[in-house]
């Protein structure tokens, strides 16, 4: 039986010089038919809340998706009232106990939802987001700053204390999921402009921080549905530090709670298969294009 979900999300493909994730995400759980997904609802991050509600109405017709609700939520941090506050209070009262959540940027639009109903978080089966750190991390030769949880500290607190059924993915557990070079031999009948998005990504990577791959960040929620079975050990806990969350870090003061945050991930070669052929399924190569991109034949002889 599929799996009902909302992606809440901060989706900036096809900026030049922003995250590529999000649209990772979306693209995954559309060539999936293990998920339903329900809307996709937009807010501040990587970039502003208006153009990521237009990036990711791109990638949707791209993908033929149109019909899937598409809502712009906040555009800064302590936003409410907002489209995307409503459709998610409401979808989730309608349909209470069958709809997982993948917040896949500051939390600002879900502790909205609740203001907004305050059964929210008693009608929602479970809460899957990424952000925040247990300890300092570096990506390549930088440091990794933290985007998702410190951008709205109180809301991300909102969440995390809910007694929601919730799911962090934290950079720890992130960083064993990359995108190489290699890879790109599994995007061979990917649609060409996705593909290109993902060499881009790429190369800024090797770049900016020294390493011939990326992480894929945002991934890590969608695979808690579609393969519980390859995570590992996990961090169960509750009462979060607020003064530590402003700055992204995660410090749980109970040791039993209802956050859950996995710290290994199992089998990462064929994750990466499975990811890329969802991508196919929901993103082919168009009619008439016979042959990859000349950047992508080269990488993959």
């Amino acid at each position: 039986m599929a799996t009902t979900v909302i992606l809440d999300c901060d989706n900036a493909c096809g900026i030049p010089g922003c995250d590529v994730d999000d649209a990772l995400t979306l693209a995954y759980l559309l060539g999936r038919d293990d998920i339903t997904l329900a809307g996709v609802t937009c807010v501040y991050g990587n970039t502003g809340v208006t153009r990521v509600h237009r990036q990711t109405a791109k990638l949707l017709s791209r993908a033929n998706a149109t019909d899937i609700p598409l809502v712009a939520g906040a555009a800064r941090a302590g936003d409410q009232g907002t489209a995307a506050a409503r459709f998610l209070a409401r979808t989730v009262a309608e349909r209470p106990g069958q709809i997982v959540i993948l917040a896949t940027g500051p939390l600002t639009n879900i502790a909205a939802a609740a203001a907004y109903d305050p059964d929210f978080f008693k009608n929602v089966r479970a809460i899957h987001c990424m952000g925040g750190y247990f300890g300092a991390q570096h990506v390549g030769f930088r440091a990794a700053g933290e985007l998702n949880l410190s951008a709205d500290a109180a809301a991300s607190r909102t969440v995390l204390d809910s007694g929601a059924t919730v799911s962090l993915f934290v950079t720890e557990v992130c960083k064993q999921l990359s995108f190489r070079w290699r890879d790109f031999l599994l995007l061979r009948g990917l649609d060409r402009m996705f593909a290109r998005h993902l060499l881009s990504w790429l190369i800024l990577y090797g770049i900016g921080r020294g390493i011939g791959r990326f992480y894929m960040w945002d991934v890590l929620p969608a695979l808690l549905i579609t393969h519980p079975e390859a995570f590992g050990s996990v961090v169960v806990g509750s009462d979060v530090d607020s003064r530590a969350l402003q700055a992204g870090q995660v410090v749980l003061r109970q040791t039993t709670g209802t956050v859950r945050a996995p710290q290994t991930l199992r089998d990462a070669k064929r994750l990466r298969r499975d990811i890329a052929a969802a991508w196919r399924t929901a993103l082919p190569a168009r009619p008439g294009r016979k042959r990859p991109p000349k950047q992508l034949a080269i990488m993959t002889r």
